[in-house]
Formats: C-alpha cells, structure tokens, sequence
C-alpha cells in the first residue's frame, strides 16, 4: 500500500491493530494506537514552535522512542528530516545546519546556534510536554513534493545531502519487502525488528521505516549496547530480523557455540555496508544463522544486489546478483562497458535513484548523477 505521507502508515497501522506494539524500548512498549496519537500531538506542537512545510530541520539524537515520535511528526507537517551524527561538536552541527539551510535542530544537549537556527531540546519529559496537545497538523502535499534528506559519510567522494521523496522511500521499501519475500520471507507476519545502530545510516533507517510501513515490531537496543545484550535480544525472538554491518558480523561468529548455530530461530540477518570476506560469509551461515544474506548498495538508490544464502556456498567471493529494481554496468572512464573478468565504474539505473545532491557539487565526487544513470563511486567487476 501507498502512502503520500510516510506518517500515514502509522495511523493506517492503528486502525488495522491499535493493540499491536509498534516500538519496544524496555521498558516501554507503545502500541499502534499510542504511536499514531503520540505523532499526531508532535505534529500540533511543531506546528506551534513554527516548524512546517518544506523547511529542513535536523535531528541530533540517539535512537529511541522520542526520536522515532519526533521523526515521524516532522514527515506529517511537511518539513525535510536530516539525521545528525550525535557525537558532532557543537561547531560541526552549525556548520552542518548552516551549510544545509536548517532552520531548527533537535538535541539532547544545550547547544549554542546562530540567530536564524532555532535549537529544541528533547528533555526526558518532551513527551509530558506534548501530553496535553490535541488534534493533527498533517501537510496537504502529495508524495512526490514530500522529501527526506539523507547526509552520508563521504565514503566514496565528497560527503553530502542526498534528496529523497516519500514516493521514493516508499518505493525502495516495497522493492526490499519484494526482495525478501522472493526468498520465501515475510509470507505471514513482519517478524520483529532488532534495530541495533542509528537510523542515519540508510539500511537501517530502511528497515525500520519498513517495519512500520508493514505493521510490524521493532525493538530498539541502545546504540552502545555490548554484543552479548545484542546477542541476547535476537535469541529471544522467534521470528527476529534485522540489518548488521560487517563488524557486527565478525562478533556473531565469535560468539557463535561449537557445533552449534548462534541464533537457530532468526527469521533474516543481513549484512551490508562493507563487504565480509568469502570465509566470514560461509561461516555466517554454518555456526550463525542459515538465514544470512549479504546486500551491497548506496545511499542513492538503496539495495544494488542480493547475496542469498543459496548463493553463499559457490558465489562467496561476490555480493550477488543486482536485484530486479536494477539496471547495472560496469564501465570504463569513457562509459564505456568493460569485458567480463574486468574491472570497472559501477553505474545503475532504477526508479528509485535519489533526486541529487541538496547542497554541494558534485565535480569533486567519485558519486555521481549523470545522464540518467546513478554512479556510487564503487569500482566492480
């Protein structure tokens, strides 16, 4: 199902199953019913401190209940959401909100902003402050004025905001569900979402804003949590999903039991970011979990290609096939389609590419958006 506003899914969700749980964050569980009220009177409240359409606010918080309220509240009003690492210097977020045109941060912290930034703090008792509010201040836009803005590290050229529309998102979830289900996934239920690290980074924000989208769970860890409590709140679900980096990866299978796998009842880890290496990705799936599947994509365009567990025993040296949503290439420095066996610019083509770059250009960047193709800055064979 399609939503011109990503929020409506959650109100959708409480109509359907207003008793289900939404966000777990022990020892707090929220239902659907609490969740879309609790946006709905986040959203009256941005309305009152002047926040509202197509105006970008940033977001320098942990993960959490508040944060995901607050997240979604932003989406219904209008305004363009940007995740801010919450490790930053104080410098580094007006840099960051100065050079994006940010008209207000949310923090946990004091932080002293320039005249034109309006600073909110997010208190442990924000939600009493919206307590008393009343009614829903959702925009009137449609799914494709509606925009998120995702910063990225700079791994492959030039750190940016890469721009997205609800259309877009929505979309990149549906393709990821599809993926899914076409290895015999998520036929019954959505499962229960471990969400391990902060949603600035794309997968996971992917996976969560997917879980919510399906009407599912989501257990949030805090994000310094130690492996053995990650470990332990995978094994306690029956139906467990989730997004892990490599690293994550690595303690999995250390911690993994002789002869004996680590999480026998996960219903579906993935892995991304960096690649694991082929002996790392047979051991996932032998002393870990059968279930494991690796994915290589960008922040651009989302998931590029699909590792499955099949796949693993002869292909472990690959990231996989490109997924259907897909169009690849790998070509030389005048575009050109390399021979097979060579290496090359990885390039793509797909519905759901990013509309660009909001701020910075592009010329200085191995990533690019050129000529109607999407250019992650990797090199592939």
């Amino acid at each position: 199902m399609a939503w011109d506003n990503l929020s409506d899914a959650i109100f959708d969700q409480a109509e359907r199953q207003p008793d289900a749980p939404a966000l777990i964050q022990a020892p707090i569980t929220l239902s659907y019913r609490d969740f879309a009220a609790l946006v709905a009177k986040a959203s009256v409240y941005l309305r009152d401190l002047g926040i509202g359409a197509r105006m970008r606010v940033g977001i320098a918080l942990g993960n959490g209940i508040d944060h995901f309220i607050l997240y979604f509240a932003l989406l219904r009003v209008g305004a363009v959401p940007a995740e801010l690492p919450v490790e930053d210097s104080p410098d580094k977020l007006v840099a960051t909100a100065r050079h994006y045109n940010m008209r207000a941060i949310f923090t946990e912290a004091q932080v002293q902003l320039p005249a034109g930034i309006g600073q909110h703090r997010m208190t442990p008792y924000w939600r009493d402050t919206i307590a008393a509010l009343s009614g829903d201040h959702r925009a009137a836009l449609g799914a494709d004025e509606l925009q998120v803005i995702t910063l990225t590290t700079g791994s492959t050229g030039v750190p940016g905001g890469l721009v997205a529309t609800h259309r877009l998102l929505g979309r990149r979830i549906e393709i990821q569900r599809e993926i899914f289900k076409a290895q015999g996934l998520f036929s019954s239920s959505a499962g229960t979402l471990v969400l391990s690290a902060s949603i600035r980074f794309g997968p996971f924000f992917r996976f969560l804003l997917g879980q919510i989208l399906a009407g599912g769970v989501a257990v949030i860890l805090p994000e310094v949590a130690r492996p053995i409590e990650t470990v332990r709140a995978i094994a306690s679900y029956d139906d467990a999903i989730g997004f892990f980096t490599a690293n994550m990866c690595r303690l999995f299978i250390a911690a993994a039991p002789d002869g004996a796998l680590l999480f026998p009842r996960m219903r579906l880890m993935v892995a991304g970011g960096l690649p694991l290496y082929a002996n790392e990705k047979r051991a996932m799936i032998a002393r870990v979990t059968p279930n494991f599947h690796e994915t290589y994509g960008s922040t651009g365009i989302a998931t590029i290609s699909l590792l499955p567990p099949a796949a693993i025993p002869g292909k472990a040296e690959s990231v996989g096939r490109p997924v259907d949503s897909v169009t690849l290439a790998i070509v030389d420095d005048n575009d050109q389609p390399v021979l097979a066996g060579s290496y090359g610019h990885i390039r793509c083509r797909s519905d759901v590419i990013s509309l660009g770059r909001c701020a910075e250009d592009q010329s200085t960047s191995a990533e690019q958006f050129r000529d109607g193709w999407y250019y992650p800055g990797d090199v592939g064979m």
